[in-house]
């Protein structure tokens, strides 16, 4: 797993679920939404967002 994680380190594959899910067999877009009702925000998160704002830069979320 180390190995094909680094492979693709710096990559756009390394961002891409379907890539993943591919890889490993695995069904990570049904994962994800199963987590998705415990999934919180970091603390951190609006401040870092605030920033970038104040900075002029666009935000997603």
């Amino acid at each position: 797993m180390r190995q094909e994680y680094h492979a693709v380190q710096h990559t756009l594959n390394w961002y891409c679920l379907d890539y993943w899910s591919e890889r490993l067999g695995l069904d990570i877009c049904a994962m994800t939404s199963e987590q998705g009702p415990r999934a919180t925000l970091r603390e951190d998160t609006v401040p870092f967002l605030d920033a970038l704002k104040a900075c002029g830069k666009r935000r997603i979320l």
